[in-house]
């Protein structure tokens, strides 16, 4: 069903349905079905990868989970009706209806006690629900073979411009001249011969037991550097991440940091900020009293009969200002000093006001 370039059909209501489920490590899946001249038809499909927490699920629970979680999203055909779920694991119709259970799968099969179904056997090679959970991409892939390492950046040429750079030159020869006062933090690698650095955290009680050591880059590779680091074209926190875990050099935030904000691609391409423009409230054509702005001012120091705010009202007419003191700023208060104003100077047409949620709650629409 799954190969043959399946149709989806109409759910007919007076006809029995059919949900085939399956689950794997990754993924449960679940198909409603009808039959239309003895073959099943798909109404709809339904597949959910799961978290790690349940990919490691016991085997009889997962099958109970692809019932339990197939069923609660095809639960508005379900409910009220007579139906049959299909499942290639045998064991299960048996096991089902033991007395003693995990108690998630308790939970799951009082769930499933509210619903009128029956479980039938079917072998896995004809189940298409199979198909859908055991299908999945690698999720392990080596990215040493999707981001290979640029040629400038190999071993061997760090090594060759290591040597040939008069700074980094320098402390390589005080190392193979035993004279670490200067250089105590550097020292050359065994295998490939690199010229590494420790470097330790600034915390203090992490300096002896988290140290990194880096390859130095000397001067004349930090652009190839930067290049490779900055192939994706993150920004300068993530490309940093990148230069910061194998290489070192002095500086190389900074450098990074101008690098990343000089790159032609990343100026060409980075999203220009666009000016919203908002329909502006015309007030030539609104006669007096009709457009008014409020607002709560406080919380003030207490008045001698218990007020802490002060609701302003601005006439926009005139730039006339009311001032009414209020105990408190619920919408109920609001209101009430709304209407003392609404019965000296009318009703406005428009209320002009923030998005605080006393000024734009149900109450005051």
């Amino acid at each position: 069903m799954m190969l043959t370039k399946p149709t989806l059909k109409n759910i007919k209501h007076n006809e029995k349905l059919y949900l085939i489920t399956d689950a794997s490590k990754v993924a449960v899946c679940g198909i409603l079905m009808q039959k239309s001249n003895g073959k099943f038809v798909p109404i709809e499909f339904y597949s959910k990868q799961l978290n790690p927490a349940r990919c490691v699920i016991h085997l009889f629970a997962g099958s109970c989970m692809q019932f339990f979680l197939s069923v609660k999203h095809f639960s508005e055909h379900l409910y009220g009706r007579e139906f049959s779920i299909l499942t290639d694991a045998k064991p299960l119709s048996h096991n089902i209806h033991l007395d003693k259970q995990p108690d998630i799968v308790a939970r799951w099969l009082l769930y499933l006690q509210s619903l009128s179904y029956s479980i039938e056997h079917v072998p896995g090679f004809s189940n298409p629900a199979d198909f859908l959970t055991r299908v999945q991409e690698e999720t392990h892939v080596n990215n040493l073979k999707i981001f290979s390492i640029p040629n400038g950046m190999n071993y061997d040429n760090i090594k060759s411009h290591q040597q040939n750079d008069k700074g980094t030159k320098e402390i390589i020869d005080k190392i193979n001249d035993n004279n670490n006062v200067t250089c105590k933090d550097y020292y050359m690698e065994n295998n490939s011969g690199l010229l590494m650095i420790k470097i330790k955290p600034r915390i203090k009680h992490l300096r002896n037991k988290h140290i990194e050591n880096k390859i130095v880059i000397p001067k004349s590779l930090v652009k190839t550097c930067l290049e490779s680091a900055h192939g994706p074209h993150f920004g300068t926190t993530k490309t940093f991440d990148v230069v910061k875990k194998n290489y070192y050099w002095k500086i190389y935030f900074l450098d990074t940091k101008n690098f990343c904000e000089n790159c032609h691609e990343c100026i060409k391409n980075k999203s220009k900020p666009t000016n919203t423009h908002f329909e502006m409230i015309s007030k030539s054509h609104l006669a007096p009293g009709q457009f008014i702005a409020i607002d709560i001012v406080g919380k003030l120091p207490r008045s001698y009969d218990g007020k802490f705010f002060i609701l302003a009202i601005i006439y926009h007419y005139s730039r006339f200002l009311e001032a009414i003191p209020l105990p408190s700023i619920i919408s109920s208060t609001i209101i009430k000093a709304l209407n003392q104003y609404f019965e000296r100077f009318g009703i406005p047409k428009i209320i002009l006001t923030d998005n605080g949620t006393n000024l734009s709650s149900n109450e005051i629409d």
